[in-house]
């Protein structure tokens, strides 16, 4: 064996829950920006909890993980920004939420 193992197909990657869809080339960067703007529709403060997860999530174990994560919601998230979403999903008019304020220095776990 060489040690290299060649890269998946889109199938086998949809098949074992590593992507959600195949995309045609020719629609990636329309349907790139279409993800960013519901990404960037969503609470910023959601969107900045989730991104520090993700990175949290990377280098700890699954139960630091959890334990972070259960530390951090209920200091992130907010009930206006929660109710303005579920209104909107019930058909109501689409949120707006407020900028975060600027962190300095930047928050280090």
């Amino acid at each position: 064996m060489s040690g290299v193992v060649p890269p998946p197909e889109a199938g086998g990657s949809r098949a074992a829950s590593l992507i959600n869809r195949v995309v045609a080339s020719s629609k990636l960067m329309d349907e790139a920006l279409d993800y960013a703007r519901r990404i960037a529709a969503k609470a910023p403060a959601a969107v900045a909890a989730s991104k520090e997860m993700i990175g949290y999530a990377r280098d700890h174990s699954v139960a630091e993980s959890f334990a972070y994560l259960n530390a951090l919601q209920p200091g992130v998230f907010s009930i206006e920004d929660i109710a303005r979403a579920v209104a909107a999903q019930k058909g109501g008019p689409a949120p707006e939420f407020e900028d975060l304020p600027p962190i300095a220095p930047p928050i280090k776990p």
